[in-house]
């Protein structure tokens, strides 16, 4: 009885383990100083989610007002091999700890944590070039000695005067890239990472308002994946689509991946994504990914993705590149 107790009492204190990043900045020594470069362990996971949803997420994100002189991002058919079903285009889920942060005019020292909602295999205009549509992302400060709503406010403004919606959040493990379950009712390991919009912080007096983005749950791939490690490297190394009236709508930026070396330790994952009224911008109540799941609650299941410590490498943050430039040169070593 003493020892059942004994297991009962570990099982409790550890029933949430933090798993914290684990490689440094390998890239960093390769770019000049003004070329941002950071550690970040990171999972992906790609969903899919009906097409007329997915478009309409995209219409939103990239036209709040309607301006018939303006084209918003459209989907492109993804390739069969990936093994979507009819009718669905994927969503990806990608949440993480940023480590080793590198970049001189911004001289960060403190880990980040982010979640970001991003569509894939999307297009402008008459290209037909795929192209990632960067729906939203959530930043919070990890560093328990200072304020993490502050710690994220000027990489979140900078993001977003470069194209890249970005707010600050309320994450989830706060200094970590998820956590892990060990009361796992299946008796196997359960992991899992959220993210909510600081619609109103309240540090003074208590409850501030938090409305939901993403819940992540997963765990290791126990059964074969619609699609490869090397065709998931090919979907996040799409040029990412900035998203920036001070720009021309035809500008992209390379945010690329490196994730062929051992310290990379890739791992598959399985799961589900439950998306909040905030999984597509910051919004309150109702949110189109919500919605438009199947029990209109947020809840997507057969989720596939991987976790990986990658190195990230983002190319012309200043002014970015024409799109069809950006994606002929992509890395080669990133695929």
């Amino acid at each position: 009885m003493y020892r059942l107790k004994s297991y009962l009492a570990l099982a409790a204190n550890l029933l949430l383990v933090r798993t914290k990043a684990d490689c440094l900045n390998e890239v960093a020594q390769f770019h000049g100083p003004d070329t941002r470069t950071m550690a970040i362990n990171i999972t992906f996971l790609f969903v899919p989610v009906p097409n007329a949803t997915v478009q309409q997420v995209i219409n939103e994100a990239f036209l709040p007002i309607p301006l018939p002189i303006l084209n918003a991002p459209k989907l492109l058919p993804i390739p069969a091999e990936y093994k979507v079903p009819p009718g669905m285009h994927l969503v990806a889920c990608a949440c993480g700890l940023e480590n080793d942060i590198r970049q001189t005019f911004l001289a960060l020292n403190d880990p980040l944590r982010q979640c970001s909602i991003i569509v894939p295999w999307t297009s402008i205009g008459s290209l037909k070039t795929p192209l990632n549509a960067p729906i939203v992302t959530y930043l919070r400060g990890t560093s328990a000695a200072k304020d993490p709503d502050l710690a994220a406010a000027l990489p979140a403004l900078v993001a977003s005067l470069g194209g890249f919606k970005t707010l600050i959040g309320n994450l989830m493990p706060q200094d970590a890239a998820y956590q892990r379950n060990i009361m796992d009712p299946n008796e196997g390991e359960l992991f899992g990472t959220n993210a909510k919009w600081t619609a109103l912080s309240n540090k003074l007096s208590g409850p501030g308002l938090y409305p939901a983005a993403v819940d992540m749950f997963f765990s290791p791939n126990s059964s074969a994946p619609p699609y490869t490690f090397d065709q998931m490297k090919a979907i996040v190394n799409q040029p990412y689509i900035r998203n920036s009236l001070l720009e021309p709508p035809n500008r992209c930026q390379r945010n690329t991946w490196f994730m062929n070396n051992k310290t990379a330790q890739v791992q598959l994952r399985e799961g589900r994504v439950v998306f909040g009224s905030a999984a597509d911008g910051p919004k309150l109540f109702s949110g189109t990914l919500k919605k438009g799941s199947p029990d209109e609650l947020g809840t997507y299941p057969g989720a596939f993705g991987f976790t990986a410590c990658a190195q990230l490498v983002g190319y012309d943050t200043l002014k970015g590149q024409d799109c069809e430039a950006a994606a002929m040169s992509v890395d080669p070593a990133s695929l």
